[in-house]
């Protein structure tokens, strides 16, 4: 086994290099990785080297046992690498092994949607979206939906939809839209269900983008996405209040007087 470059914490805790050989996977790794996915680990790899180490313990018997990074160990082998950074923890029990294998998995913290949006927006600037899936851990549509989801809400643009019948292509008025209106519960149903219909749209984006279905989390993204044409706006108003002639007063007719 090739090892250099150690450096010790204490506590058997240090980071140094190791042959890919000389270590293995645990036997309970619950973490599992679809072919597309492990395609852009490879991917990661040959782009980017390795910039993450795999975390290993020594086991009673001696051996170097993957806690956290099979994966990679594994895309590793696929590249052609011999060696690779490990966190080596030393000697700990089995029981502390599962429980770090399961922290590793899950203490990852979670993407805040808009902040992730404003990024892959800035990302996509620069290239396709075509080509971040081909590296990012995520699919075209799933990109498109965050890229889109930074585009501030055109309530006019909804209004104004609404206003029309949509018609199948041929002139003919499409009803679906009217046909809800009892379910709605509202005589003005075609108006009614058109909005139903746009704000789902919205909500499906948002969903799309934040990667969840729960109203709480899509919530928070509206209101995040709101909030940032609160100063247009504002800026609006304050300009048609500005631009807008005060009203004229008119004489008061008095009641019997002569004309």
């Amino acid at each position: 086994m090739s090892q250099s470059q150690s450096v010790s914490w204490g506590d058997g805790l240090k980071v140094e290099l190791m042959r890919l050989d000389a270590m293995r996977p645990n036997p309970w790794n619950p973490n599992r990785m679809d072919e597309e996915t492990f395609a852009k680990e490879i991917l990661s790899i040959q782009n980017n080297g390795f910039v993450e180490p795999i975390k290993i313990r020594v086991t009673p018997d001696g051996e170097n046992e993957i806690i956290d990074g099979e994966h990679r160990w594994r895309a590793s082998q696929k590249v052609g690498l011999v060696e690779v950074p490990v966190v080596n923890l030393g000697t700990i029990s089995d029981e502390k092994a599962k429980k770090l294998t399961i922290i590793a998995n899950e203490l990852r913290g979670a993407p805040e949607p808009v902040l992730l949006a404003s990024l892959i927006k800035d990302l996509s600037e620069g290239t396709t979206l075509e080509a971040l899936a081909l590296e990012l851990p995520m699919s075209t549509t799933e990109l498109d939906a965050l890229v889109q989801s930074t585009t501030p809400f055109d309530w006019a643009a909804i209004e104004g939809g609404l206003a029309t019948t949509p018609t199948n292509g041929g002139g003919t008025a499409v009803a679906n839209a009217g046909d809800r209106k009892f379910q709605l519960g509202t005589t003005k149903g075609t108006v009614a269900a058109r909005l139903h219909d746009e704000l789902m749209a919205e909500f499906n984006r948002s969903a799309a983008a934040v990667g969840s279905t729960n109203p709480e989390t899509v919530l928070r993204h509206w209101l995040s996405r709101l909030q940032a044409t609160i100063p247009s706006a504002d800026q609006e108003a304050a300009a048609t209040v500005a631009s807008t002639p005060p009203p004229t007063k008119r004489a008061r007719k008095i009641k019997g007087a002569s004309s």
